[in-house]
């Protein structure tokens, strides 16, 4: 008598509740949750067709040519996350992320930290503070961002604030215009944001005629940081697919 498939099906089980509990109880995790769930749903497939060869060929391709998609959509998106910046960099466009209250979120705050630490070793960089007052915020992300870095030890003369932008592609084009209204050179700006967000980023810039390097502020919580790169290949597939 063969041996029922138990052990498979409990590990199914246990990674789509484990998908579950950080859909619905951890904030951010969207996409590491909906992976647990799809990888536990993938096991529960194999297991209903294991005694039916056509169905599990079947069943094999087409998870190897989504893994194949991922992949493709994936690739360029880990290739930007690193730090590219030129040391003689003149303008450093710091994009936004959520404020709680006064309060910066922790992906605000890796960002800040990577700020701080690349204004330290390169005193002649101006930073742009860029982002909005969101829902939950009470000042603007630009503003919170400009009172740490002023806390901690950055003249203000060294950091520029835009507090208009509500989401990436302004980030990039409210900064530009503040640039070139101030008849600034463009041509020796970086991005700091997120690693995982550093390709869509410069994306939004190369469609907007700019052309930057950027500096990878790296997501502090592995968790987060897996959660987001899941989501940036699907942003990355997005825009080859229908563009910007």
């Amino acid at each position: 008598m063969k041996r029922k498939p138990i052990i498979p099906v409990v590990i199914a089980l246990l990674l789509i509740l484990a998908g579950l509990s950080f859909m619905l109880t951890i904030s951010g995790h969207l996409y590491t949750g909906a992976g647990l769930i799809a990888l536990g749903v993938v096991i529960l497939l194999y297991v209903l067709v294991r005694k039916k060869r056509g169905l599990t060929v079947i069943l094999t391709i087409l998870l190897l040519v989504c893994l194949a998609a991922f992949a493709a959509a994936e690739v360029p998106v880990i290739r930007a996350a690193k730090t590219d910046a030129p040391e003689d960099t003149e303008f450093l466009i710091v994009l936004g992320a959520g404020v709680n209250g006064t309060t910066p979120s922790m992906s605000l705050m890796d960002r800040l930290r990577a700020t701080l630490a690349y204004m330290e070793t390169h005193p002649d960089t101006l930073a742009i503070v860029t982002g909005s007052q969101g829902h939950g915020e009470d000042i603007s992300e630009a503003r919170a961002m400009y009172t740490y870095l002023t806390e901690h030890g950055i003249a203000p003369e060294r950091i520029i604030l835009e507090e208009q932008a509500d989401n990436t592609r302004q980030n990039i084009r409210y900064s530009f215009d503040l640039l070139e209204a101030m008849n600034r050179d463009t041509g020796r700006v970086a991005v700091l944001s997120s690693e995982y967000h550093l390709y869509r980023a410069k994306r939004y810039a190369a469609s907007m005629g700019y052309s930057v390097t950027g500096v990878a502020a790296r997501t502090s919580m592995t968790t987060l940081r897996i959660n987001y790169f899941i989501r940036e290949a699907f942003a990355s597939a997005y825009i080859f697919v229908f563009g910007l």
